[in-house]
């Protein structure tokens, strides 16, 4: 090689050299001065976050995170569409992944391509990504709530009666949305720079946690066990289960969803249905339960007597005895009595705080009438209701249908503004009589109708109406004791009076009429005022008259 050529390639070399140490220093350098910050010429989400330190860009993710969450969503299913947002569906920005990611470009790489990829973050930004938390479970419960329609339960094959013998009744697949699928959609599409994301998402088949084939297995079985009649005894009670029988006692519980992996439980008695037949054929197995009562003293306070606990057949654990002796194939099995405790007792009545009046009010009419009849009869039926806290009381559904055989008889009514006669007549002066002591004892009401026409033995536009089924009388307790309801009558007075704790009071402090057509519109004003620190508020109670019998509003 001539020595000018060589003396050229030399000098090549060495500028190629000091081109490639002056790189590396300049990165070490870059490196050094960027050391713990976001590494030079990147960018998040369209921001530029080369430079920024930890904290600087933790706030910058902040902001990309909040900005997400509204990001539209579109979803097109098979019924209809769905439109919400990513925060909408519980998908988010994961902002300790996302900083950690950021701050991890140019640094993660082998040591000897940083220095390329410096090179080549220099000529193109480097787009950093953006890390989402999708939970799969999540989404499908989101899209459960939004979208209804196109979700249904998958039907369990079950047992059943033919011609004497058990057989399956098959199952049916369910169906729902494949959320599963729409979960990698929306981690793949959530980033994309789009304003909003629009994506179809298609039903998928949910099959019955148990096969046919298995709940064909337990049937076989079933058959089998209940080939023979069965002996029950019950102290000193017996019968004899026919086959007929016992099979109609057989059930399959499916498998839990919690592991639809797994087959049936196996073979279980229907104990509602085994009970219902053994008292049928043991005969009366025990007493009834008695309730709670309450009574009002002559101290005018209200107290409550206990209730008593009944027995009946029978204990879960002995009506699964009789499988047990079906699988053994004893034919005996020996029942327990069940208690049957009483519907409310006094753990209960001792937490509603009853004890004190706290309203009465009283309406008269004559005696002798068949209207009395009806009033006393439902307040025979209302006596010792309670309204518990927070539950609403219906006058039509507490008392029910008025009928002759309930004790009711025929007497006047006014329908529409028109006088006549129907069973149950004269109950609305029970509705008034209630109306104005909830009206003084502070209560709410939820619905309540004046008659049509006034009567002048009631308080003037302070007075409710009742049929049935409308209109009704609704009272409310937002106190946070209970109420009892106690009406009480003579032959020509009716008294409603409630007991609680004293909470609030109610006074009438006003009324105004306006002409509503042809009809009066009257307001009354009622001023409540609580017991425990004395503050007042003002609400109002409304009743329409009209002048006379067949005038409309």
């Amino acid at each position: 090689m001539p020595a000018a050529v060589r003396r050229f390639a030399l000098i090549a070399a060495t500028v190629v050299l000091g081109l490639v140490v002056l790189f590396l220093a300049a990165w070490a350098t870059d490196s050094a001065v960027l050391s713990g910050q976001v590494a030079r010429n990147v960018d998040l989400d369209g921001r530029v976050v080369g430079g920024l330190s930890d904290t600087e860009l933790r706030t910058v993710v902040s902001g990309i995170a909040t900005g997400y969450e509204s990001k539209p969503v579109h979803l097109t299913t098979p019924t209809g569409s769905i439109d919400t947002t990513l925060m909408g569906l519980g998908v988010t920005v994961d902002q300790p992944a996302t900083v950690n990611d950021t701050l991890d470009i140019g640094r993660s790489n082998a040591f000897f391509m940083r220095p390329i990829d410096w090179g080549a973050r220099l000529a193109s930004p480097r787009r950093a990504p953006l890390r989402f938390t999708v939970n799969p479970p999540q989404v499908a419960a989101k899209i459960a709530t939004l979208e209804p329609d196109n979700l249904t339960e998958p039907t369990e094959p079950t047992l059943t009666i033919n011609d004497g013998t058990i057989v399956v009744e098959p199952g049916r697949p369910g169906r729902s949305l494949d959320t599963r699928a729409l979960s990698d959609q929306l981690e793949r599409d959530a980033a994309n720079g789009q304003d909003s994301i629009d994506l179809n998402v298609n039903a998928i088949a949910v099959a019955p946690r148990t096969t046919d084939a298995e709940m064909g297995e337990l049937a076989a079985e079933a058959n089998r066990i209940t080939a023979s009649p069965v002996d029950v005894t019950l102290g000193q009670a017996t019968a004899t289960v026919s086959t007929a029988m016992l099979r109609t006692w057989m059930s399959a519980p499916p498998s839990s969803p919690e592991a639809p992996a797994a087959p049936t439980a196996g073979l279980a008695i229907d104990q509602a249905r085994a009970a219902a037949d053994l008292t049928t054929l043991l005969g009366p197995l025990g007493d009834a339960p008695t309730d709670l009562t309450w009574s009002v003293g002559p101290d005018n306070k209200a107290t409550f007597t206990d209730g008593r606990v009944g027995s009946a057949c029978c204990t879960p654990a002995s009506l699964d005895g009789i499988l047990t002796a079906l699988h053994s194939g004893t034919g005996t099995a020996v029942l327990a009595p069940a208690t049957t405790p009483p519907v409310h007792d006094a753990a209960w009545a001792k937490t509603l705080g009853i004890g004190e009046q706290i309203s009465t009010f009283t309406t008269k009419y004559p005696a002798g009438q068949p209207r009395v009849i009806n009033i006393h009869r439902i307040a025979d039926i209302v006596r010792g209701m309670v309204i518990e806290p927070g539950q609403t009381w219906s006058l039509n559904g507490s008392v029910g249908k008025r009928t002759v055989a309930r004790g009711f008889v025929e007497a006047p009514v006014i329908y529409q503004g028109e006088h006549d006669t129907d069973v149950g007549g004269g109950v609305s002066q029970f509705a008034t009589t209630t109306f104005n002591a909830a009206f003084f004892g502070g209560l709410d009401f939820q619905e309540y109708q004046s008659h049509s026409l006034y009567i002048s033995r009631y308080p003037y536009g302070r007075e409710g109406t009742v049929s049935w089924p409308q209109p009704d009388l609704k009272i409310t307790n937002r106190t946070p004791y209970g109420i009892l309801i106690w009406p009480t009558y003579t032959a020509t007075s009716l008294t409603v009076t409630l007991y609680s704790t004293p909470w609030v009071t109610g006074e009438q402090t006003g009324q105004s009429e306006k002409p509503k057509g042809a009809c009066i519109l009257v307001t009354t004003e009622r001023t409540r005022t609580w017991a425990s620190d004395g503050h007042k508020e003002v609400d109002t109670v409304f009743a329409t008259y009209r002048p006379a019998e067949g005038i409309d509003c």
